[in-house]
């Protein structure tokens, strides 16, 4: 009887950590008016499922251009990319964009790169990403 309940608990104790979240990186890059080559977001020791959220807006306004923020990872596969914000227009501060994904990835990095495309007379925007480990 008390190898059933030691059962049981553990069955409780799984069930809720695999419904946990644990942030396990971030990246804040403000007031940015050029593009961002390839950063290395955090590098899991072991594959696993990650929750990545991208929040960007912009923060001075040009007379033109977008920004389109792009995740890289690597799952049992192959390398794979996603954009789970919108690409921003860079011409009034009141534009932003949100949006989050859902992956797996191997033991190797997860990166993003930022870039603006057609801009002029200075844009500046944020980027700011939270990477969750899920289970």
């Amino acid at each position: 009887k008390e190898t059933a309940v030691m059962e049981f608990i553990e069955e409780v104790r799984l069930a809720i950590n695999a419904t946990m979240a644990a942030q396990v990186a971030k990246a804040e890059y403000t007031a940015q008016t050029g593009d961002i080559s390839s950063t290395t977001i955090y590098t899991p020791t072991a594959a696993w499922y990650f929750r990545i959220s991208v929040y960007l807006n912009c923060t001075a306004a040009g007379s033109a251009g977008s920004l389109a923020v792009v995740i890289g990872w690597t799952d049992d596969v192959g390398a794979k990319t996603a954009s789970p914000a919108a690409d921003v227009t860079l011409t009034n501060t009141a534009n932003g964009s949100t949006g989050s994904a859902f992956i797996r990835s191997a033991a190797s990095a997860i990166t993003f790169t930022a870039t603006i495309t057609g801009g002029a007379d200075n844009p500046a925007y944020s980027v700011r990403i939270v990477l969750e480990q899920i289970g």
